[in-house]
C-alpha cells in the first residue's frame, strides 16, 4: 500500500481546508512495472460556505490534491530523471481531465517552469486557466478559474494541484492564487 503524501493537515484545516477524499489506485500497470497511487484531496469549506450565503450554488470551488507515486520495480538510482517527462505528461493529462469533470471549460494549458523548492529540491509547475459556467439571480455567467499543477521527486514521485475561482459569484468576490495554495504543500 502506497504511503500518504506528507500533507500539513492542521495547517490546511486552520485555513478553512477540509479533507473530501483518499484514493489509492492503480494509475499505470504494463511491461512488468505498476505505478500505484495515494491522493488526498481537499476542499475549501470557508468559501464554499461564503458562497451558499450569498445565495451562490453549493459546491467545491476550489481544491487542492496531493498525490505519491510509488512504482514498483522502484526505478534503479538515478531512473526517476528518465521517468519524470512521462509522470509530467500523464500528470498534465490528468488534471485537465479532472478540471472538466469538476465542470470547467475552455481549459488552456501554460508553458511548464522550473521552481526551486525548500531542502534544495526542484519542481516542475504548470498554471492552467479555464472558466465555468455560473447560474446567478439575473442569468447564467462564466466566472474565471486559474490552476496549477506541481511535479517533484523526493525519494518518489509527488503531484500536486490546485484550482478555484477568480472572480464574483453572487455578490461573493473570490480571488485564488494557485501558487499560494500550492506552497501549502511545497513548503
Amino acid at each position: 500500500m502506497v504511503s500518504p503524501p506528507p500533507v500539513p493537515d492542521a495547517d490546511l484545516r486552520a485555513n478553512g481546508w477540509r479533507r473530501i477524499e483518499d484514493r489509492t489506485e492503480t494509475v499505470f500497470e504494463g511491461f512488468g512495472v505498476s505505478v500505484e497511487s495515494r491522493t488526498l484531496l481537499y476542499g475549501d469549506g470557508d468559501l464554499r460556505s461564503r458562497v451558499v450565503e450569498a445565495g451562490g450554488p453549493d459546491r467545491v470551488w476550489r481544491f487542492l490534491f496531493v498525490a505519491a507515486l510509488e512504482i514498483r520495480p522502484p526505478p534503479a538510482f538515478g531512473g526517476h530523471a528518465a521517468l519524470r517527462p512521462r509522470v509530467l505528461r500523464e500528470a498534465k493529462r490528468t488534471f485537465v481531465a479532472e478540471l472538466r469533470e469538476r465542470g470547467i471549460e475552455s481549459v488552456s494549458v501554460g508553458a511548464t517552469e522550473r521552481t526551486e523548492l525548500d531542502g534544495d529540491r526542484r519542481a516542475r509547475t504548470t498554471p492552467y486557466r479555464g472558466e465555468i459556467p455560473v447560474e446567478v439571480a439575473d442569468g447564467d455567467k462564466r466566472v474565471a478559474v486559474v490552476g496549477r499543477l506541481a511535479l517533484w521527486y523526493d525519494d518518489g514521485f509527488y503531484i500536486a494541484g490546485a484550482a478555484g475561482p477568480s472572480g464574483e459569484i453572487d455578490g461573493c468576490e473570490i480571488e485564488t492564487d494557485p501558487g499560494e495554495l500550492l506552497g501549502f504543500v511545497l513548503g
